[in-house]
C-alpha cells in the first residue's frame, strides 16, 4: 500500500489583483509530493514557482482548487490551524534572513520559540542542528563573520531544528558559488534523509538537479513536461520521475 502524499495539489489556480487588473499566475496545477521525496520545481522567472511554494507553505491563501498539506486541507483554514501546519514546515530562502545582531546559535534558537519547547531543550536542539550542518565551531559567530555558504548552512539548521515533516526551499543556492551550492544541497539531501522529511525546492540552478527524486517544470503558471538532455539525467539519476501538470 502506497504512503499518503505529504502535499496534494489538485486543479489549483491563483490570481493577483482585481477587476481589469486581475492576472492569473497559476493555472490548474496538479502535484503530489510523497514522504521522503525531494522534488525540484524549475522554470523561468515569473512562471509562478514562488507563488506555488508560498501557497503550499500556508503563507498565502489559495483561491481555486484543493490544497492538502500534511493531511490538512488548507482551504478556509483558521489562522490558528495554519499556524499549526506551519510549525511542521521548515522554510529556507535565498536571502538567508538571519538577524544580524544575533549569533548563529541565537538565530536557530529563536526559530524554536514558535514551538512549545523548553528554553534549555531549544538551546540543545539549536546546537545539535548547527553541528549537523558542520558549524559546531561557529555557534557564537555573527552573520557578518560567516561566508555565504555558512550563512545558508545556518538557515538550513534553523529550518531543520524543529524537525519538520516538509522542507520548502526557494532558490537556496542562487547566491552561492558552484562549490558552496553543491555542499549546501548535498547537506540538505543527507539531513532530510536522516530526519525523514520531504523537500520541495524552487531553483534555476541546473547544477543541482541530480539530487531530485522528481523534477517538475513550470512555465506561464502551468506545470509542463520538461525535455531532458542526455547530460541532465544520467544513470545515477534514473530514479528521477517527471510529472505532467
Amino acid at each position: 500500500m502506497s504512503s499518503p502524499s505529504l502535499v496534494s495539489v489538485s486543479h489549483l489556480s491563483h490570481y493577483f489583483g482585481k477587476g481589469d487588473l486581475r492576472q492569473q499566475v497559476l493555472a490548474d496545477i496538479n502535484l503530489e509530493i510523497l514522504p521522503g521525496e525531494i522534488a525540484i520545481l524549475s522554470g523561468p522567472s515569473g512562471s509562478g514557482k514562488t507563488t506555488l511554494l508560498t501557497l503550499i507553505g500556508g503563507l498565502r491563501s489559495h483561491q481555486k482548487g484543493t490544497l492538502t498539506v500534511l493531511g490538512r486541507n488548507l482551504k478556509g483554514m483558521s489562522e490558528s490551524g495554519l499556524v499549526n501546519v506551519r510549525r511542521r514546515i521548515g522554510y529556507i530562502f535565498q536571502a538567508h534572513n538571519l538577524l544580524q545582531f544575533l549569533t548563529a546559535h541565537q538565530n536557530v534558537q529563536m526559530s524554536l520559540r514558535l514551538h512549545p519547547i523548553e528554553k534549555s531543550k531549544a538551546a540543545l536542539q539549536a546546537t545539535a542542528a548547527l553541528e549537523a550542518v558542520g558549524l559546531g565551531d561557529r555557534l557564537h559567530a555573527y552573520p557578518h563573520q560567516l561566508s555565504g555558504g555558512q550563512k545558508q548552512r545556518v538557515a538550513i539548521a534553523r529550518a531543520l531544528a524543529c524537525r519538520p515533516q516538509l522542507l520548502l526551499a526557494d532558490e537556496p543556492t542562487a547566491s552561492l558559488d558552484k562549490q558552496s551550492g553543491r555542499e549546501v544541497v548535498t547537506l540538505m539531501q543527507q539531513l532530510v534523509r536522516t530526519q525523514g522529511c520531504s523537500v520541495l525546492m524552487v531553483t534555476h540552478d541546473s547544477r543541482i538537479l541530480d539530487v531530485a527524486d522528481k523534477i517538475v517544470t513550470m512555465e506561464d503558471g502551468k506545470l509542463i513536461d520538461p525535455t531532458p538532455s542526455a547530460n541532465a539525467y544520467s544513470s545515477e539519476t534514473s530514479k528521477s520521475s517527471l510529472i505532467r501538470g
